[in-house]
């Protein structure tokens, strides 16, 4: 059984949304965002296709009525020229390791320049100011764990052009693996809780599952059992 690194950033996101993702996993649970559309503009962009096939495939996963929505979203879309001082190796590449039982698609590897080898480059929106949102690194760790234990890697950030170089630390691989470990947990069956604490009210009013995650006690547990 794998976690895969969706799990992980989704779990970090609600614990609830991770369990309904993995038990109702299907394309009608998809919430199109922002990201879909600028990961298709810049793998586009770095493999030379340009906008016009990024479209095509935007459309041809999530058809030809939220095309007006890519076409609004791509406008934001920031591309910096220093990453073309990045040397592209491998595009949208499929890894797994049966070893921290994880598997995950990387947006890219990259040759950086200063002769680091095979670093994982992830996609986000918005940079924060200073380093990198915690859930791009347990992303980026997660990534670095499946190409071998990589020491560092990138975030681009494509609303703002943001280049973040990140160091990979023994302390972000130990928080993969604790995620690792609860994510499999719920992938057994376990329903987790959701505290106060994490409860965030516009957040859960835009969810997907709110139906499902609002019901109680045994009248909850009976609807997935």
């Amino acid at each position: 059984m794998y976690a895969r690194v969706s799990d992980l950033t989704n779990y970090l996101y609600c614990p609830r949304v991770c369990y309904f993702r993995d038990r109702f996993d299907c394309e009608d649970n998809l919430d199109i965002g922002e990201m879909h559309v600028m990961r298709e503009l810049y793998l586009s962009r770095r493999t030379g296709m340009g906008s016009e096939w990024a479209l095509e495939k935007f459309i041809s996963y999530f058809g030809e009525k939220n095309s007006e929505f890519f076409s609004s979203v791509s406008k934001k879309f920031v591309y910096n020229l220093k990453l073309d001082e990045l040397k592209s190796i491998d595009w949208e590449i499929s890894l797994s390791s049966d070893r921290y039982r994880l598997k995950g698609v990387l947006d890219e590897i990259i040759l950086d320049g200063k002769g680091v080898e095979n670093a994982p480059l992830i996609l986000s929106l918005k940079a924060p100011d200073g380093d990198i949102w915690f859930k791009d690194r347990i992303k980026l760790t997660a990534f670095s764990m499946l190409l071998g234990d990589v020491s560092e890697g990138y975030v681009y950030h494509c609303l703002d052009g943001n280049i973040r170089h990140v160091q990979i630390e023994r302390k972000d691989r130990r928080n993969v693996l604790k995620l690792v470990e609860k994510v499999i947990t719920i992938k057994k069956g376990f329903i987790p809780s959701v505290s106060k604490k994490r409860k965030d009210e516009n957040k859960c009013n835009k969810c997907t599952f709110k139906g499902k995650c609002n019901l109680k006690g045994s009248t909850f547990a009976s609807r997935f059992f």
